[in-house]
């Protein structure tokens, strides 16, 4: 009779933890609440990706700008921001649109100000559970001051990568490189080798990320 009971008391702990494994199954064939990312299924890696971005964006005007009174100067450093939202499709292809301002100055006397709105072809996704990256080129509107006394209207171009960490269902850090090409009509003072009326701008870029 004792060996009965304890058999019987074997039997219900195996069919009880038989069901417990069987729940266990089944919520990660699903999609659990209670999982901030919602990935537990490989084909959710493939979902849209929206998001609004604020970047602080240390760079350099790699062009030779020759400045009124001090000479020509490459490779000079400054500091700026960028704003972007960005959408890319469960195929990875999307587009980005982003706003750009940034300060570089000259011999602590000629102030260079750039500002620039881009539209972005976008190419990106998931790389892991919580990896994304993404390559972009875009065109747009730019428009440049030297400190008050000169301004004026161009085109840019951007070209840009980034590598985004996801910390939370809607909240991640990343960072990323970007190189944004002014041109400007007429005369102002760049005087790269190549003959480019503009100003050519490298950037690294770190920031938040938010996700919709």
């Amino acid at each position: 009779m004792k060996q009965l009971k304890t058999t019987l008391l074997l039997l219900a702990s195996i069919i009880w933890q038989g069901a417990q494994a069987q729940e266990t199954s089944t919520a990660v064939e699903g999609i659990d609440p209670n999982d901030p990312f919602e990935m537990q299924k490989p084909q959710s890696d493939n979902r849209a990706i929206s998001s609004l971005t604020a970047n602080f964006s240390p760079g350099w005007i790699t062009s030779e700008v020759e400045t009124p009174h001090y000479g020509s100067h490459s490779w000079q450093p400054g500091s700026g921001f960028e704003l972007a939202y960005r959408y890319i499709g469960n195929h990875g292809y999307g587009f980005a649109l982003t706003y750009s301002n940034n300060s570089t100055e000259y011999d602590g006397a000629y102030q260079l100000g750039l500002t620039g709105i881009t539209g972005s072809v976008v190419y990106g996704g998931r790389i892991a559970r919580q990896w994304i990256a993404s390559v972009e080129v875009g065109i747009g509107y730019t428009y440049y001051t030297d400190g008050g006394h000169k301004s004026q209207d161009g085109l840019a171009t951007r070209y840009a990568f980034s590598f985004e960490y996801q910390l939370a269902k809607h909240f991640g850090i990343g960072i990323g490189m970007s190189n944004q090409l002014s041109r400007f009509p007429g005369n102002n003072y760049s005087m790269a080798k190549d003959k480019i009326n503009g100003f050519s701008r490298l950037a690294l870029n770190a920031g938040l990320h938010i996700y919709l």
